[in-house]
């Protein structure tokens, strides 16, 4: 081997190794899920919801509180399911954007009411969620830019 080939060779080589433990080193780091606003609220008992919703905030000790979650996803042709029904308390309600448009300006309501909850998100940050507690009747969930697409919710009284 030359010596112009061992200048080039051992910088590479160097080169090599040193981004190789870079990665090593990157993927052997502990990682841990980024906790949203909402879920913070759950384990803290603070309820950050934003100025939009005027749901009431969950009451006493979240730590000993099992959340259920509904998840409803917006998809091309609407919202999947188009009806939840369930026990009043509190749950985390998921909402994932899967329609393919670029943002998507959803709104929960008092059926035939009151606007609840309204937010707009991009497909930058399409996903949302929050813990909500509503009292007993029913609710709708529409998307503002496609006013067939609904989702009916129905909390009953057990």
């Amino acid at each position: 081997m030359s010596n112009k080939e061992k200048k080039i060779l051992w910088p590479a080589l160097l080169t090599v190794m040193v981004c190789v433990g870079a990665l090593v080193f990157a993927a052997a780091r502990p990682r841990r899920p980024p906790k949203s606003i909402e879920m913070r609220a759950a384990t803290t008992g603070v309820n950050p919801a934003p100025s939009s919703s005027v749901l009431p905030p969950i009451q006493g000790n979240a730590q000993d509180q099992r959340i259920e979650a509904e998840l409803i996803s917006i998809r091309p042709g609407g919202f999947e399911p188009t009806q939840i029904t369930r026990p009043k308390g509190p749950f985390l309600l998921a909402i994932e954007n899967r329609s393919g448009l670029r943002e998507v300006e959803f709104q929960l309501s008092v059926e035939g009411g009151a606007r609840l909850v309204q937010m707009r998100r991009s497909w930058e940050r399409s996903d949302w969620n929050q813990v909500i507690d509503p009292p007993a009747g029913r609710y709708v969930l529409t998307e503002t830019n496609h006013p067939g697409w609904k989702c009916t919710i129905s909390i009953t009284e057990q």
